[in-house]
């Protein structure tokens, strides 16, 4: 399976499951909609459902190198969002798959 297709599959399962938190970072309201109530599980994973391969970005996290971050920007109802999320590890290097922690969830 495809990092996108995985990370997509994934980030959906964690969220209808609850097995997801958010990481803690300043402008909290402005930049995570799902941490603050303002948008559903459910929305976000109906957002991440509707990505195309074209609006989907894998890059290392800005703080802890070696940990991958999935990057979603998906357009709905002409809104156009910005969705940034990844699996912590559990042990050494490996990642977590029943778990994600959002980084952003907002309209971009």
């Amino acid at each position: 399976m495809s990092q996108f297709r995985s990370a997509k599959f994934l980030g959906i399962r964690c969220l209808e499951t609850g097995r997801y938190q958010y990481e803690l970072r300043s402008c909290l309201e402005e930049k995570n909609w799902l941490a603050t109530g303002q948008i559903t599980p459910t929305y976000v994973a109906k957002l991440i459902e509707r990505c195309r391969l074209d609006q989907y970005s894998l890059s290392e996290h800005r703080l802890h190198s070696g940990l991958m971050v999935n990057t979603f920007r998906p357009v709905y109802n002409g809104m156009h969002w910005y969705i940034k999320f990844y699996f912590p590890p559990v042990s050494g290097s490996e990642a977590d798959e029943d778990l994600a922690m959002f980084i952003s969830v907002h309209p971009s």
